[in-house]
């Protein structure tokens, strides 16, 4: 709840009080500092993301999912551990599926990509604009009885992405930190162009 100081909050000047005996100053923890020292790119997916050393990854075309270790990776639900899932498509594939606006207009484009998440049950805050490497994104957090985190999107050149980070409600706010600096570290490049399929000539 928020803390409201009103005036009838305040100490009443006829009453007097010692005053309190001073006390040894705790100098606050300093916070370790976020080393990213590996780096997945997704050829498919127009981009790269750099993480902490001995993070696992799993790539399914262009559809990215990053997790500290192996049991986060696999896990079907948020934990204490920070789980980071990217896809990318292209944003002409977008306008044939959602119309022009989807594929041009980041408002549009998150609103289309949070509905699955509104479905599940998850409430979501206002979007605000959010650096995702050289671009400006929007993203906004979400909360469920089941974890906590933070959907982003942002439209590059040519790709249309969506970053999902999670964690246990508990864990989120320590692990937030993690997230914006895995998004600040993302480059965008030309995607590699979609395999099509090809027919082999008939026999002679």
């Amino acid at each position: 709840m928020l803390l409201v100081l009103a005036g009838c909050s305040l100490p009443n000047p006829l009453f007097q009080v010692e005053a309190p005996s001073p006390t040894a100053t705790v100098a606050a923890p300093t916070p370790t500092p976020i080393v990213l020292s590996e780096t997945v790119r997704v050829q498919e997916g127009g981009f790269s993301v750099s993480l902490p050393s001995g993070w696992q990854s799993r790539a399914l075309s262009s559809t990215l999912t990053l997790a500290p270790d192996a049991a986060a990776l696999a896990s079907s639900t948020p934990g204490e551990a920070l789980v980071v899932t990217i896809d990318s498509t292209p944003r002409d594939l977008i306008a044939s599926r959602y119309g022009n606006e989807a594929a041009t207009d980041a408002e549009a484009f998150f609103e289309i990509s949070s509905g699955s998440a509104q479905e599940a049950g998850y409430v979501l805050s206002a979007t605000r604009p959010v650096t995702v490497g050289n671009q400006v994104g929007l993203g906004a957090e979400l909360s469920a009885a089941g974890g906590t985190g933070e959907l982003v999107v942002v439209l590059t050149d040519g790709q249309a992405i969506r970053v999902l980070g999670q964690a246990s409600a508990e864990a989120w706010p320590t692990q937030r930190a993690l997230f914006e600096r895995l998004l600040a570290e993302m480059q965008f490049f030309v995607a590699a162009p979609l395999a099509t399929p090809t027919v082999a000539g008939g026999a002679t």
